[in-house]
């Protein structure tokens, strides 16, 4: 811990650290444009330069260029810190100020391998989602973080720390822009070159904010669109919900990256069957470790022949994995997710869900409904055709299995060996 706090006091560092061999396992962001005319890449030089003694300029005037030539940036790869990028519990980070040290934390989670898109390139999603434009900003960055206080603010332009100033201790610790763009100068092209100067950069919504959360961020919203597009071409607008539907609605659409990597859950969620198309292999195999995508294919024909057996089945992914069950209670079957979700299947096929906490051992089906037991003790009763509490009621005894009922009451074992006795409604 004390080397990683000396790194990130020391900022760039006097010595030149030795160059970094270029890693083919990491996903890397694409060659850019070579849009920059000849004075314009030594203007890019010139601006990349600035960050380092002139006494370095010699090294690093050669790399910068090829890394220009090359890649149509300048990341300067060099100065990508050895120490691993992740979010680091805050009392680890070297700070004066706590909000400081959370800013950090932020950052680093922002660069995390396990959450950039192109973490090499400080991209954290969207393909362009900047940082930092390169690994000296990071390193400045941080460095002032470490110093500043909480009577200073942090001001950031495009990645650019244009240092600290006084302020007190209810300002904002860091002023961050992105983007900076003069509306009749703002097309593609004109973002292109002015990146590839090093002079502003497209920090989307909350990568060069430092508060990127990942597809969890936007699931929500892509399931509420889904289901609502769902609805306007279910026959007739008869069913509430594509969960409802004999058939299983196919949602096909493309892009695994850092915020598209919500649509196959949001599809699981709202109770579709969905194809993502996506072009990167290591943006399509990340997502499937993550657990965002169920199945990974590469034929078509496959492909086809999977989506027809899954309408066919009615194979709905569940939101979350099964923790309880399943249990069939009179002519439905009963199971539990991980996310607080208690789900109903009927006969035909047909899924209700409720939230709910989850329950503990077998169920206690009754004519008219069925009890459930919660591992804190809760006992309640449902209606099984819709899932809705006919009764409930708290015990505070916590208990591993489900409750039964004799003589008038119901009766649960408490897990310090107790017997509990609930009176019936």
């Amino acid at each position: 811990m004390q080397d990683f706090q000396s790194q990130i006091r020391q900022g760039i560092p006097d010595v030149l650290p030795t160059p970094q061999a270029y890693d083919s396992s990491v996903n890397h962001a694409p060659k850019r444009k070579d849009i920059l005319t000849a004075d314009e890449k030594n203007l890019a030089l010139r601006n990349a330069l600035r960050y380092f003694e002139p006494k370095h300029h010699a090294t690093l005037l050669p790399e910068f260029k090829e890394e220009l030539e090359k890649y149509g940036r300048i990341y300067m790869y060099r100065f990508r810190p050895t120490y691993k990028m992740c979010a680091r519990p805050i009392d680890e980070y070297p700070a004066k100020s706590k909000q400081a040290a959370a800013i950090m934390l932020m950052i680093q989670n922002n660069l995390d391998y396990a959450v950039a898109q192109h973490p090499h390139e400080l991209i954290t999603y969207g393909g362009n989602g900047a940082v930092f434009q390169n690994w000296a900003q990071y390193l400045l960055t941080m460095k002032y973080l470490s110093e500043m206080t909480d009577e200073q603010t942090l001001v950031m332009y495009s990645g650019h720390p244009m240092g600290l100033f006084p302020s007190h201790k209810d300002a904002p610790r860091v002023v961050v822009t992105n983007g900076m763009m003069i509306p009749n100068y703002s097309k593609p092209d004109d973002w292109e070159r002015f990146n590839a100067l090093g002079v502003t950069q497209y920090g989307q919504m909350t990568a060069g904010s430092y508060m990127y959360i990942g597809p969890q961020g936007i699931v929500h919203g892509t399931t509420i669109t889904v289901m609502n597009a769902a609805r306007k071409i279910a026959v007739g607008a008869r069913h509430a919900s594509p969960l409802q539907s004999q058939t299983p609605m196919l949602f096909i659409t493309a892009g695994l990256g850092g915020m598209s990597g919500a649509q196959p859950k949001a599809g699981n969620i709202a109770g579709c069957v969905s194809i993502t198309a996506e072009i990167n292999p290591k943006a399509t195999h990340t997502r499937h470790s993550q657990g965002w995508v169920d199945e990974v294919h590469d034929n078509l024909e496959q492909l086809f022949a999977r989506v027809k057996e899954v309408q066919a089945a009615k194979q709905i992914p569940l939101s979350a994995p099964c923790v309880w069950g399943p249990y069939v209670v009179h002519d439905s079957c009963l199971l539990a997710t991980s996310d607080g979700k208690l789900h109903c299947v009927n006969a035909e096929g047909n899924i209700q869900s409720v939230d709910s906490a989850s329950p503990i051992g077998k169920p206690w089906v009754e004519s008219d409904g069925v009890v459930l037991t919660s591992l804190t003790g809760r006992l309640w009763k449902l209606n099984v055709s819709d899932l809705k509490t006919i009764f409930s009621h708290e015990t505070d005894i916590p208990t591993l299995v489900g409750a039964v009922r004799f003589g008038g009451h119901y009766i649960l074992c408490g897990k310090d060996g107790s017997i509990s006795r609930v009176n019936s409604p």
